[in-house]
């Protein structure tokens, strides 16, 4: 904050010091900004794979690419979801092995952005904090001892703990894992809290002293992480209001006032988490802070309508408006430091929302694209630029290509002669507990049925990824999962009842609601398939058109489900349980009728009269895809080939999937390497969530 305050001096040095850096001889000398080298580390928020949509717009929707773009530097995203200030710390200090070439990146950043700390709370049970937080408020120290508080651990905080804090998920019944667990209890919240604080804030400051000692001449900017809690967020659990309306009334959801509380809590410990940034910041003159939280929550209280906005569907991560708001942020940031010019770059922006609109809605029915290009050229500054575009886009549904290589521009280098790679070495590593023992035992389940897993690389600078499952082994796929009547929503997803025992704003506890978060990602992520209006059967090719993602033997799928005289579908679910919402309607294909089933909410209660919401396939869903013959997905995209040399010299081949810019280093890249047998592969490192999986 103080280095905020003095703000007029510090622009004033740093800009002094990047001229500098820039090679200036003399001091009146023009900056040259497309010369600066930006990379962008941390978490989700950065990688930019959730949240933005459609897929294919990414680079332009996230802000790193948007700031990459308007100011023309050479910009590399190696973000990766889930990441932790530990993990962040690990893998900064890795040691180069491929293509991806982090490290050397590293060396030859002018600016390292850098949105880190959000998973520290998340992921280490944030509702149990807050809850801690608001008893501790409402009964002092003792609030441990508070019947009410203890009542709050007896029923659905399925959580063990060990020693050194570390947590695990188990389910309702089971007991302990092993020695060194015990469940969670009151005092853990608050205790967890502190404990993130302090390794959070350690790893901060070791993750600063290993990229200067990697470059020191690296201007490093942390952000913050916004507040995403409002009424339809879903890191807020309907058990914890629950719980916290019988400590405090006040925390009423269904109210206005009740969830700005909420709100408080949020930012309160959202803020902690910052003020470790902040303090690094003010510590290091060659570290900076840019206030997202502050940019998010001025427009959420000017105008909430805008403010609910800029958070994605799954309640946390930003939106394509978010991403515009941190993109708007940081260019002022980059301004005042000097890496960045504010007319051409502001000039530059519009040209991207006006490309947007030119290529996603010029000749969708009704709308305005010549209204939309002269409000957003008329814009005076970047955020102005957003809300043009936004507010003229608003209510209309993105077109997608016929051509899923539009948006994936290749270099033009390519394989002399058509390669074959070999998928049937996929190993998993790095991984926590849990996530490591589910993807290894999913990768033994599938890994024997499958007949064909094969890469080509094609002389036309296609790549083709095909696998290929052949019908008995689709059939045995289908016993060992058995799919009627399962459960597809968490065991303890709820409904919150209002004053009049209405049934209100569905909320998730625990494992999100499967068919509600596929239906609403894909509406976002692919306008057009369809998923909530009943024409994805109709529209299933729109996955290959936006991603060239194709799926053979889908067609029993595909067809009209027959129904019977009354309009009842056929074999669907035993008699008098068919849910009536889905009677008598007409649909394009049997999948359609599945998801307009699955779209409809079925009520049960449990053993404590707790009202719960649960999904579930109806009867005979397995019969019906045991219909499927050879089911055959490929994925089709362009690459590029290019040789990429590492700081210590050393180069790797690198086959770079999907766009490729001379300027930017691309999300997906493969390392071509020989074995000692003369024998060569491709190796993939995909990581996410903690886990990497290597091709």
């Amino acid at each position: 904050m103080k280095k905020i305050i003095v703000f007029v001096l510090v622009v004033c040095i740093v800009a002094s010091t990047v001229a500098v850096l820039a090679g200036c001889k003399d001091k009146n000398e023009p900056v040259d900004y497309t010369k600066f080298n930006i990379l962008y580390l941390g978490d989700s928020i950065a990688e930019a794979i959730v949240g933005v949509s459609p897929e294919v717009e990414r680079e332009n929707y996230g802000y790193f690419g948007i700031i990459g773009q308007v100011n023309k530097y050479t910009y590399s995203n190696r973000a990766i979801s889930g990441n932790q200030t530990g993990e962040l710390l690990a893998y900064i200090r890795r040691e180069e092995e491929d293509a991806y070439l982090t490290k050397s990146m590293i060396g030859q950043a002018d600016v390292i952005c850098i949105s880190i700390t959000g998973n520290d709370l998340l992921w280490h049970n944030f509702p149990m904090m807050l809850f801690e937080l608001a008893a501790k408020e409402k009964f002092g120290e003792d609030y441990v001892n508070q019947q009410v508080v203890k009542d709050g651990y007896e029923y659905k905080r399925y959580q063990v703990i060990n020693e050194a804090g570390d947590m695990r998920t188990v389910e309702k019944g089971e007991t302990v894992p092993s020695a060194g667990w015990r469940w969670v209890a009151p005092g853990d919240g608050l205790a967890t809290f502190e404990r993130v604080k302090q390794v959070a804030k350690s790893n901060v400051e070791a993750v600063v002293e290993e990229l200067h000692t990697q470059n020191p001449q690296a201007t490093i900017i942390f952000q913050n992480v916004y507040n995403p809690v409002d009424d339809e967020s879903e890191i807020i659990p309907m058990d914890l209001v629950a719980d916290l309306m019988k400590i405090d009334a006040k925390y009423d959801y269904a109210t206005e006032a009740g969830v700005e509380e909420y709100r408080k809590k949020g930012a309160y410990m959202l803020g902690a988490m910052s003020d470790i940034l902040k303090g690094v910041a003010e510590k290091n003159d060659k570290v900076e802070f840019v206030d997202v939280a502050k940019a998010f929550d001025e427009i959420y209280r000017n105008d909430r309508a805008r403010g609910k906005k800029l958070i994605f569907v799954d309640g946390v991560h930003p939106s394509d408006q978010g991403h515009a708001v941190i993109a708007a942020t940081l260019q002022k940031k980059m301004v005042e430091l000097g890496f960045a010019e504010g007319k051409n770059s502001l000039e530059a922006y519009k040209t991207l929302r006006v490309d947007q609109l030119t290529r996603l809605y010029k000749g969708v029915s009704g709308f305005d694209y010549d209204g939309a290009v002269a409000k957003v050229n008329a814009a005076k500054e970047f955020d102005q630029v957003s809300v043009a575009y936004f507010g003229a886009v608003e209510g209309y549904e993105a077109k997608l290509s016929a051509d899923p290589a539009e948006g994936r521009a290749t270099n033009g280098v390519f394989v002399k002669e058509e390669e074959h790679y070999d998928l049937s070495r996929v190993v998993s590593k790095k991984a926590d507990y849990a996530a490591q023992e589910g993807l290894d035992g999913v990768l033994k389940l599938l890994d024997p049925l499958f007949e064909e897993k094969r890469l080509t690389l094609s002389t036309d600078g296609v790549m083709e990824i095909k696998v290929t499952l052949c019908a008995d082994d689709v059939k045995t796929f289908l016993s060992l999962v058995n799919l009627d009547g399962m459960v597809l929503g968490g065991k303890e997803d709820t409904f919150y009842q209002d004053a009049e025992g209405n049934l209100t704003n569905l909320k998730m506890n625990g494992a999100m609601d499967a068919f509600w978060t596929i239906s609403a990602y894909a509406d976002q992520l692919f306008p057009g398939l369809g998923f909530t209006k009943g024409t994805l059967g109709a529209n299933f090719h729109y996955l290959f058109d936006s991603l060239g993602l194709g799926i053979e033997g889908l067609e029993p799928l595909m067809s009209v489900p027959y129904v019977d005289e009354a309009g009842l579908p056929v074999d669907m679910a035993p008699e008098g349980t068919v849910d009536q919402d889905t009677v008598g309607k007409t649909y394009a294909s049997y999948v359609d009728y599945l998801c307009a089933y699955l779209g409809r909410y079925q009520e049960v209660v449990d053993a404590d009269g707790r009202t719960l919401h649960v999904d579930k396939l109806p009867a005979g869903v397995t019969a019906k895809l045991g219909e499927i013959g050879d089911l055959t997905m490929h994925i089709k995209t362009a690459y590029s080939l290019k040789t990429v040399t590492a700081s210590d010299g050393k180069t790797y081949e690198a086959v770079y999937c999907g766009a490729y810019r001379e300027n930017t280093s691309p999300w997906l890249v493969m390392t071509k390497y020989v074995d000692d047998d003369g024998k060569a592969h491709l190796k993939m490192c995909f990581e996410v969530m903690g886990i990497e999986i290597h091709f």
